[in-house]
């Protein structure tokens, strides 16, 4: 792939996307709408190509605010390694739209599935909760048991270059084998990670066996600091279309009917059992500070609690944003 692929990306950022602001329609008028094959009663977009029993996701939505302008100035590097934002309080948004930008590629390469584009991820994945929870017309069931013929759901929102996840919160909602084997496939150097936080593929975890989240190259997600690295961004796309298809033939181990969580016993106070998280580029220096400006409400609650007793930096700033996530899966 070439840097001028990217001009699309650049984009799609350029605009301000929270949950059906001005910004996010026109960026689906003009990015997603011409590709797709239909929407649903949500809104939410999708494209099939073959018959593959993989799911592709992504969200268009992005952590900015209704009032903000509809347009934002993006930066790139001197080196064309960065895409950035100013100085402003605005996020990027390359969550989520480096996921919209990779499967707009992988679409134009044909490459085999079925690719959902989510509305309201950010607002706690009520796109992909409504397309769980709506009854098929053709059945009367109570969920989209459609979504069983699936064997994995792969969604592209995941800060940093080397994650494969396993859990999202506590929950496992893909197998180890299921990740180094994709691992294996994209040789990139991912890793099973078991420190996710929510995304739209884990409202399909009762469904479908594999339902995991993969780096995609951005960090500082939801702050003014967020980047995305676009050397690593292009090599990784450049993969998915090169093994695309093979990913779709992998084996499916994980059973959806079996509720699997992490051990969250005094011997392992954060929950966290892998190391992957020795090369997490989100938490760490400034990134506590970030998390309390960003979800003051949340610090604000867990102080109160007591939730936030004898935790290291990172694990704090983590916790934060997990409970801002939770909260607003409960009331958004």
């Amino acid at each position: 792939m070439n840097k001028k692929q990217l001009e699309s990306l650049y984009d799609i950022c350029s605009y301000t996307r929270a949950s059906g602001s001005a910004g996010e329609q026109r960026m689906i008028r003009k990015h997603i709408e011409p590709v797709i094959d239909y929407s649903d009663g949500y809104g939410n977009y999708y494209k099939r190509i073959g018959s593959a029993p993989t799911i592709w996701a992504s969200h268009t939505d992005s952590v900015h605010n209704k009032p903000d302008p509809v347009e934002q100035v993006v930066y790139i590097d001197e080196n064309e390694t960065r895409l950035f934002k100013g100085d402003d309080k605005m996020c990027l948004g390359a969550d989520c739209g480096t996921g919209v930008w990779i499967m707009l590629q992988m679409i134009k390469a044909q490459v085999p599935g079925l690719y959902i584009f989510h509305r309201a991820e950010e607002i706690g994945g009520l796109g992909s909760g409504w397309i769980v929870d709506t009854p098929e017309a053709s059945t009367g069931t109570d969920h989209a048991h459609w979504l069983m013929d699936y064997k994995h759901c792969i969604s592209f929102d995941r800060f940093g270059n080397n994650s494969i996840i396993t859990h999202q919160g506590s929950r496992r909602t893909a197998s180890d084998k299921f990740a180094v084997a994709l691992g294996g496939l994209l040789d990139m150097g991912h890793e099973p990670d078991d420190g996710g936080t929510f995304t739209d593929s884990a409202n399909y975890a009762d469904l479908i066996p594999e339902c995991t989240n993969l780096s995609v190259g951005y960090m500082h997600q939801h702050t003014n600091r967020e980047y995305q690295d676009l050397t690593y961004l292009l090599q990784l796309t450049e993969r998915l279309i090169e093994v695309g298809a093979d990913i779709t033939k992998l084996p499916a181990h994980r059973d959806p009917t079996q509720m699997e969580y992490m051990d969250w016993g005094w011997g392992n106070v954060s929950g966290i059992t892998s190391t992957t998280f020795a090369t997490d580029y989100r938490y760490g220096d400034n990134d506590l500070l970030d998390a309390i400006q960003t979800y003051p409400e949340s610090v604000a609650e867990m102080l109160r609690s007591g939730e936030a007793f004898c935790m290291d930096d990172t694990e704090l700033a983590r916790l934060i944003e997990e409970r801002w996530l939770d909260d607003n899966r409960k009331y958004g």
